[in-house]
Order: C-alpha cells, then structure tokens, then sequence
C-alpha cells in the first residue's frame, strides 16, 4: 500500500499568500469608489480604467481594504473631528 502526502502552504492556510497594497492600487480603488460607489467591487474591477491596475485583487480584497481604512474614522468620529 502506498501513502501519499500532498501539503498545502500559504500564510494564513488558505488562499494566496496577501500582497501589501501599492499607492497606485489605493488610488485607483479610492477613484473607482468614488466613481461606482462603495460595494460595487465587480464593476470597479471590471471598469478598463481600473482593471490593469487591480489586475491581482478580488472583490474581498478591495472591500476589507476600504473596510480597514474606513474603520478607525467609524468608530472614534466623535473623536476624531478629520472623519466627520
């Protein structure tokens, strides 16, 4: 009988290793959600204006992104008077 070992390694175990954002991926992101709105992650993927640019990004990635950057400005406005 044979046994055969298949391993899988990526950082968290699953998926493709994460890629830090570069300033041109943020831009384009920041110019495709103010053009399509925020939770139009497909179309700002598929827009030609922002596609090359976006190539290696999914829609998760483009909404955590937003979400993570948007977050500190959600939960300390009352603080932060820049986020109103």
């Amino acid at each position: 009988m044979r046994i055969i070992i298949i391993t899988i390694s990526s950082v968290d175990g699953m998926g493709a290793p994460k890629q830090k954002w570069t300033a041109e991926e943020e831009a384009a992101l920041k110019a495709g959600v103010l053009k399509h709105g925020t939770g139009k992650w497909r179309t700002i993927l598929m827009d030609p204006e922002f596609s090359a640019v976006l190539r290696l990004r999914s829609n998760v990635d483009l909404k955590v992104w937003i979400f993570l950057c948007t977050l500190p400005c959600f939960l300390y406005k009352n603080l932060m008077p820049s986020c109103s």
